[in-house]
């Protein structure tokens, strides 16, 4: 069995419809309901411990990786940003890292399993009006090291991550466009040109990052040695 978050859209639906269509046992997890008709999934919050604590009570068998995809973005000059919204952007994007790795180690820990964090090259990269974002990105990187580095000798988990560039077509890009353009004050041209060139081969296809975690993930030795890696995907 292999968990998916943020399965119901963008690359958690790409990653989860690759690892299906190779045969693997599918498990959604997200906070919308549409969408996860394709595989067996539940409906929750990652950054709410109570969610993630009742989806790993009713695990009774090994899990033999998680993708953690689900995230969120929010545009804002640092002047604007309310505190609220900074909460849910580091809930989501690191807090629900932490949780998982903690409440689903037991039945990481039978299959000797893998987690693959889905960061970003905003990890890295300063963007303007994005610290809430980048910064969450930063932790998240740094947390996937450490997770690495408390989880692989002690128990045999691999930890590593893949950080994407810019994802084509996700509503996560739509909606940092549209909020980019109300922020900057561009219009939908100029934020796409702008964006164009900031990305030396373009922007992503959500499928072809997916079809690269299907195959770490459908032999363990391809994983094995990259954990505590943060592999950047584009530039």
């Amino acid at each position: 069995m292999i968990i998916v978050t943020g399965s119901a859209s963008g690359l958690g639906f790409a990653v989860a419809s690759a690892l299906n269509r190779g045969g693997k046992k599918v498990l959604g997890v997200d906070i919308a309901s549409h969408g996860l008709q394709s595989w067996p999934a539940y409906v929750a919050d990652v950054s709410k411990e109570s969610d993630v604590e009742s989806i790993a009570s009713r695990l009774h068998r090994p899990c033999e990786a998680i993708v953690n995809c689900a995230g969120v973005s929010h545009i804002d000059y640092l002047e604007d940003m309310k505190a609220e919204d900074w909460d849910r952007v580091m809930a989501i994007n690191v807090r629900s890292l932490m949780l998982i790795g903690k409440h689903f180690l037991p039945v990481l820990k039978e299959a000797q399993g893998t987690i693959i964090n889905i960061v970003s090259n905003a990890s890295h990269l300063p963007m303007t009006a994005s610290s809430a974002y980048n910064a969450s990105k930063g932790a998240a990187h740094i947390l996937t090291q450490q997770m690495a580095r408390e989880l692989s000798r002690r128990h045999g988990i691999t930890v590593m991550g893949v950080s994407p560039a810019r994802l084509a077509g996700t509503s996560m890009s739509s909606e940092v466009d549209a909020r980019v353009s109300e922020v900057r004050g561009w219009d939908a041209a100029e934020v796409q040109t702008r964006q164009q060139e900031a990305l030396l081969a373009g922007e992503i296809p959500p499928q072809v990052v997916a079809d690269f975690i299907a195959f770490l993930l459908s032999d363990p030795e391809r994983s094995r040695y990259l954990t505590g890696c943060v592999i950047p995907y584009g530039a």
